[in-house]
């Protein structure tokens, strides 16, 4: 019996995990989870995707704040993000901020950023730090 919830136990700690895979797999791109998670906030719902991106979504614990963690191809490099999506979207009301040799563009409830081949995009309606956007950035 005690294998049995041991087994149950690690497979409930280890879907997220495994879901990402799956999801990447199905998706065509290797998108992976932060390791960095904001104060309070878990992953809400089922790792959803598409050809060529996944996305997962958080939701605060007791609150309505949330937010979607996207992951897409691109072969833009920083320079590219700005002129084909961050300026077309803000304007120039936008921030960049630098974190351990990313770019990171701010606007709105914005934030966004390749890596690796890797569009980022954090979407939602929580007002996330630039400290806290770079944590999840480069926890992944």
């Amino acid at each position: 019996f005690a294998l049995v919830v041991l087994a149950a136990y690690l497979t409930y700690v280890n879907i997220p995990n495994l879901s990402i895979k799956i999801a990447s797999a199905n998706a065509g791109i290797s998108a992976s989870l932060p390791n960095y998670q904001p104060s309070g906030f878990h992953l809400n719902g089922p790792i959803s995707y598409s050809q060529g991106q996944v996305d997962v979504s958080y939701k605060q614990a007791g609150g309505k704040e949330k937010y979607t963690l996207i992951q897409r191809i691109s072969s833009w490099d920083p320079q590219a993000l700005l002129d084909n999506l961050v300026v077309k979207e803000a304007k120039d009301n936008y921030q960049i901020h630098s974190a351990n040799g990313l770019t990171i563009y701010t606007y709105g409830d914005k934030a966004t950023w390749v890596n690796g081949g890797i569009l980022h995009i954090i979407n939602g309606n929580t007002p996330l730090s630039s400290e806290q956007i770079a944590r999840i950035a480069n926890s992944i």
